[in-house]
């Protein structure tokens, strides 16, 4: 298994493989750096997030565990997480800002213990094996970035649906992380939220001419991020101009005239804003709709 992205961060219970997998890559020019048990008073924040700082963006590194095995080892062993969610999260926001790739290492239970019989772990125990498996499961689950699951069992791999956690980034928005195309709506929809826009959504008139829109786009339900400019909570301006500073969209697709109010003053150097009516407008009056020219955004967003 290869991947050519800058930081490839290996995660996993112990004697899955994952000092096994980092070697691969050392052999291929990564540098390699290992993050096992903090020191006593260590603020393992401080240091994942110095760390990170100092990275290359155009070199290439390997981690042989990281911010995962801290947040499972931290439950088990050190009487509760070793960061805060708050932590957590910023610390994912870091490493989305790089050429990523997370991969969680796994075996069969009987494997795993096996060997730690064989070997004597000296950290984790054997009794714990269960335990920490299902830490990883939930810890994994509740982190948006590139991942993959790698089974040395079969040497499968498993691409998970890479979408940011309501919470994440705003509990209004929904999409992935490195989306080249940010659509904004006035605000947020009031029969529901989107939880996976792969899923069949029912929302109402204006989210099926959204959908519609970007079914015609022929843009990658993988590739758009969806929000509002205007916030049940905080400042409108403040909390978009955030999501946009998270997301970087290469096109920010503004729908009506309530929402330009807002957008018209965020900055988003990388990226081009493109105004165009709200779904509930062209769904109003059929007519604009036909008169929507949709070959002329088509090539707004490909120039």
């Amino acid at each position: 298994m290869k991947f050519n992205n800058n930081l490839i961060i290996i995660e996993g219970c112990d004697k899955t493989g994952k000092s096994t997998l980092a070697l691969e890559y050392i052999n291929e020019g990564y540098e390699c750096f290992h993050f096992g048990e903090p020191r006593p008073e260590e603020d393992t924040y401080r240091t994942y997030m110095t760390f990170l700082n100092s990275l290359d963006p155009e070199k290439k590194y390997v981690l042989d565990r990281f911010h995962l095995g801290e947040i499972v080892y931290g439950k088990i062993y050190r009487n509760g997480e070793g960061l805060t969610k708050e932590q957590f999260r910023n610390i994912n926001l870091k490493i989305a800002k790089f050429n990523h790739m997370l991969v969680l290492c796994e075996q069969p239970i009987d494997i795993i213990e096996k060997k730690f019989e064989e070997n004597e772990e000296d950290y984790a125990q054997i009794e714990d094996i269960r335990k920490i498996l299902k830490f990883f499961s939930l810890a994994w689950d509740q982190t948006p970035l590139n991942k993959v699951v790698y089974n040395y069992n079969n040497a499968g791999l498993t691409f998970p649906p890479i979408y940011c956690q309501p919470e994440f980034v705003h509990l209004e928005s929904v999409g992935r992380f490195e989306a080249e195309y940010m659509f904004i709506g006035d605000k947020g929809n009031i029969k529901g939220k989107y939880a996976d826009l792969h899923q069949a959504f029912d929302f109402g008139v204006s989210s099926k001419y959204l959908f519609s829109l970007i079914k015609k786009l022929e843009i990658n339900l993988d590739n758009i991020y969806i929000t509002n400019a205007y916030k049940t909570t905080g400042d409108n301006r403040k909390t978009l101009s955030k999501e946009v500073e998270i997301i970087q969209p290469k096109y920010i697709i503004v729908m009506g005239q309530k929402a330009k109010l807002i957008t018209d003053n965020i900055y988003a150097p990388h990226s081009k804003k493109i105004h165009i009516p709200h779904p509930a407008y062209l769904n109003r009056f059929p007519t604009s709709f036909t008169n929507f020219d949709i070959n002329k955004l088509k090539y707004d967003l490909r120039r």
